[in-house]
């Protein structure tokens, strides 16, 4: 889901909605991975009628570790 807004005649920001899985090699403390999910807040800008990403922030809400994932004792 996305939320675009229009705010400069050559500019816009938006907001998207993100969930990834990372997977990292066997730790023994540490999960191998991990689902994440949060926001993309991006800015655009139109430069010669064509329209650009001019910046990128990823706010992470949460972070999971895999089902079933207990610590070495």
């Amino acid at each position: 889901m996305s939320e675009i807004e229009i705010t400069g005649p050559d500019t816009a920001s938006g907001i998207w909605s993100m969930e990834d899985l990372l997977t990292f090699p066997a730790g023994k403390d540490a999960p191998q991975g991990h689902r994440g999910y949060g926001q993309y807040h991006e800015t655009y800008r139109k430069v010669h009628g064509e329209w650009l990403i001019d910046s990128v922030l990823l706010t992470r809400f949460r972070m999971d570790p895999p089902e079933n994932w207990v610590p070495d004792a």
